[in-house]
């Protein structure tokens, strides 16, 4: 099972994106919205794990490793017609409030290196089931 990190391109967590998507005042966000990136080299280095976007969003189901299932879509315009996110659905906060739950981070707080750190990972575990199933680890 592929390991999708957290983390940009240059391996910082994300100021005003990613699991701190909802901190940029600047954009659509809400405060605690957050995604996971999906990085091209992700989807290069394990083909079939995401599908190309189409003209319709699909609804995904996320079961995570504590038994909890998450609404989530597949977004975001990325390299080759990928999507470049994975968002909660249809509130974008629920995954932000959901990963700072199991980091332990408050909801008033950026999420760090220090934080991701002090938690064990920097990266979730995700299997492909079917079309609209994944399963997503994140336990330590």
């Amino acid at each position: 099972m592929p390991d999708i990190t957290l983390l940009d391109a240059n391996g910082n967590v994300h100021e005003i994106a990613g699991l701190n998507w909802g901190s940029n005042l600047q954009n659509h966000t809400t405060p605690i919205d957050a995604y996971i990136p999906i990085h091209i080299e992700t989807i290069r280095r394990n083909p079939g794990l995401f599908d190309k976007k189409g003209p319709q969003q699909t609804i995904i189901t996320l079961h995570w490793d504590d038994r909890t299932e998450m609404q989530v879509l597949f977004e975001g315009n990325g390299t080759d017609d990928y999507p470049k996110q994975i968002s909660s659905h249809p509130y974008k906060n629920t995954m932000g409030a959901y990963l700072r739950q199991r980091i332990g981070v408050a909801n008033n707080e950026i999420i760090t290196m220090d934080h991701l750190n002090n938690y064990g990972r920097t990266t979730v575990t995700i299997q492909r089931i079917d079309a609209t199933n994944y399963n997503i680890d994140f336990h330590v």
